[in-house]
């Protein structure tokens, strides 16, 4: 009963990590048209792309909150990702003993 408990949990866990980085990926992909930045270089390129190609202050603000946002929500979702990862192979190793 605990095993199929714990695969329950484990899979639940699993959709929930899928649906925030899908998420994340989407708010990614509207900010940078589809090719997420690699690196914190091309993060830095695109947040002064988009400001220079602001109309004036308040627009460049609302673009540079944008491109926080998703960098944000990306470095969430990773976290997430990485955290349930190392929760899987706990989870492994506690069973396997």
């Amino acid at each position: 009963m605990k095993s199929l408990y714990s695969f329950a949990s484990s899979e639940e866990k699993k959709a929930e990590e899928l649906a925030a980085g899908g998420a994340a990926t989407q708010e990614t992909d509207a900010v940078c048209g589809g090719n997420p930045p690699t690196s914190g270089d091309d993060w830095v390129e695109l947040l002064v792309r988009e400001v220079l190609q602001s109309s004036g202050t308040d627009d460049a603000k609302v673009r540079a909150a944008r491109v926080l946002e998703a960098l944000e929500k990306m470095l969430s979702a990773r976290a997430r990702e990485e955290a349930g990862n190392k929760f899987q192979e706990v989870n492994k190793a506690l069973h396997l003993s």
